[in-house]
């Protein structure tokens, strides 16, 4: 039964708030053994019955004191790294264990998310003795869905610094168990986001877009084709897509610029994702602006070049207006054009029917 591990823990808590001035190592032991209580109670379900709710009633009754210790003696701003850790991993005990409700009032919330938060930076660290124990809280963070709450106490700037936080720590020696917990809270959030789903969105396409394909990248592809699977994401991707192409100067995103390096590197994750903008492309490819059609050529001639995933001949409208801009009245289109068959007919990614048209166009014995 939990009834002796909830003892210890609320006698912890009164040993905690009795010490005017407790130490390190005191401090340490008490944290180590609430940690190991804690992990032994499970989370009981909704109570329905007068029974459990009075059950429940006693089981908060218990752990409450730990909650409260926790901020009277301001365990959440400590210093030390494995204080840090080990009240980091009491907070996400008393998390599971009380869910649905928080352990903390709001304004002390915010104190225990930033504390969260800052031990996942040090996941970085991957020679750390704690790195095991730093894994198992975001994992844990990961399963009960709890930092959606940071959204509703308009902690928008704990968010922010959250995702900023994943991409710097992620690390190419990080195992897959790792890249998903922190996908999985990533995309908890954006599906509760609204005001802030955009700039959490570019968070993520920044780290896709740059030139080396590291843990970052991994972790921005990871949130990418997860996102390819939610109904409600999808548009979120494809929204930005498309509002870069038709109100771009209206825009304030300093990656705008960049829509076509992201258009290519989101097909590349999910080929699937970016369907709804294929439309805007072709407008593109025939819009009255010589620069406009030229960036339009260059993009979707990578798309064509893309080895495996067919795009000429899966999208015949936008690879009949691609052809035709080998005769656009523009010099400067038809070069580009040329530059961009080269490079499709080297790597041929689909069937002989369209190697062909661009070998008579570029006359070339195929």
């Amino acid at each position: 039964m939990d009834e002796p591990s909830l003892q210890l823990v609320s006698e912890i808590a009164t040993r905690l708030v009795e010490r005017t001035r407790p130490n390190k190592d005191f401090i340490v032991k008490s944290l180590r053994q609430a940690a190991n209580a804690l992990s032994e109670v499970k989370q009981s379900p909704q109570p329905r019955m007068a029974k459990e709710v009075q059950a429940a009633k006693k089981r908060e009754a218990a752990l409450k004191p730990l909650a409260n210790a926790v901020v009277c003696c301001h365990l959440l701003q400590h210093a030390d790294k494995e204080v840090r850790l080990l009240v980091a991993m009491c907070v996400t005990d008393l998390f599971r264990i009380m869910a649905p409700e928080p352990p903390f009032v709001a304004k002390h919330l915010r104190d225990a998310f930033k504390l969260i938060i800052s031990l996942f930076a040090d996941l970085a660290d991957t020679t750390s003795p704690f790195f095991s124990k730093r894994l198992k809280v975001l994992e844990t963070v990961a399963q009960l869905r709890c930092c959606v709450i940071m959204l509703e106490i308009d902690c928008i700037d704990l968010v922010l610094e959250l995702f900023n936080i994943f991409f710097s720590a992620v690390r190419d020696e990080h195992h897959d168990s790792l890249i998903s917990a922190m996908t999985s809270i990533m995309i908890n959030i954006l599906n509760e986001s609204e005001e802030a789903s955009q700039q959490l969105l570019e968070v993520i396409l920044r780290n896709l877009i740059k030139q080396k394909k590291d843990a970052s990248y991994r972790l921005a592809a990871s949130v990418i084709k997860t996102c390819a699977q939610e109904d409600e994401l999808n548009p979120l991707v494809c929204g930005f897509l498309t509002s870069c192409i038709h109100d771009r100067d209206a825009m304030d995103s300093e990656l705008k610029e960049h829509y076509h390096e992201i258009f290519v590197k989101v097909f590349e994750c999910a080929p699937h994702m970016p369907l709804a903008v294929i439309p805007s492309l072709i407008n593109e490819l025939s819009a009255d602006e010589v620069d406009v059609r030229i960036k339009a050529v260059n993009l979707v001639g990578k798309l064509f070049a893309l080895p495996e995933h067919h795009v000429a001949w899966k999208y015949h409208e936008l690879f009949a207006e691609f052809l035709k801009r080998f005769s656009d009245k523009s010099v400067d289109v038809r070069i580009s054009a040329l530059q961009c068959a080269k490079t499709i007919y080297l790597a041929n990614p689909w069937g002989e029917n369209h190697k062909m048209k661009l070998s008579l166009l570029l006359k070339i014995d195929y």
